[in-house]
C-alpha cells in the first residue's frame, strides 16, 4: 500500500484524545511499531477534574463539567478503572517513552486544564509536545471547519505540526 511505517499516528479529540492518549502508552508498553505522534485535541485524559477550567467554564459554553463527570462515571463504571492508566492516561506511572505529542485545547472549555495538565505531565516525564490553546473558542469547535477561521487555523496548526514531526516541507 506504499503506507511509511514511520508515518504512522493517532489522533482524536475528546474521549477520542483519551483513547488517543491510552493507544500510545499500550503501544509503548507492548513495544510496538513506534508511532510518529499522538493528536490529542481538547483531550479528557483526568476524571478527578479537580481544575480551575472545571469550575469556570462549567455551563454556558456547550459542553458542561456535570455532562463531563456523568460520560466519566459511564466510562468508568467499575471504580478499578479509576486507577487504570488505559482509561485514565494521566494516573499512568510513566509517560516516559511515548510518542511526541500535539496538544490543542479550546480556552471556554471545562477540559482546557485537563490538556495543559497532560502537556505538562508529558514534558515533566521527557516526551517531546507542542501545546497551543485557542482563545474564546468552545469544546468542539474542531468540527467547524469552513464555519469558523479558528477551526481552520487548528486545521492548518495540525498540518503543519505533523509533518515538521515527519520532517516532512508540506509545500513540497
Amino acid at each position: 500500500m506504499g503506507i511509511d511505517p514511520k508515518a504512522i499516528g493517532v489522533g482524536g479529540d475528546s474521549a477520542g484524545g483519551n483513547l488517543a492518549s491510552a493507544v500510545a502508552l499500550k503501544v509503548r508498553d507492548l513495544n510496538l511499531l513506534p508511532l510518529a505522534y499522538q493528536l490529542l485535541i481538547y483531550p479528557c485524559n483526568d476524571y478527578e477534574m479537580n481544575y480551575k477550567s472545571a469550575s469556570t467554564y462549567a455551563e454556558n459554553f456547550g459542553l458542561t463539567s456535570k455532562a463531563m463527570r456523568w460520560f466519566w462515571e459511564q466510562y468508568l463504571a467499575d471504580s478499578k478503572f479509576q486507577i487504570d492508566p488505559y482509561a485514565v492516561p494521566a494516573k499512568a506511572a510513566t509517560l516516559t517513552g511515548l510518542a511526541p505529542a500535539l496538544i490543542f485545547t479550546a480556552e471556554n472549555d471545562p477540559l482546557v486544564d485537563d490538556g495543559k495538565n497532560y502537556y505538562e505531565l508529558l514534558v515533566s516525564h521527557s516526551v517531546p509536545a507542542f501545546y497551543k490553546d485557542y482563545p474564546g473558542q468552545i469544546h468542539g469547535f474542531f468540527n467547524l471547519s469552513g464555519v469558523t477561521a479558528d477551526a481552520d487555523l487548528l486545521y492548518s496548526d495540525i498540518s503543519r505540526e505533523i509533518n515538521t514531526l515527519l520532517g516532512r516541507d508540506k509545500n513540497n
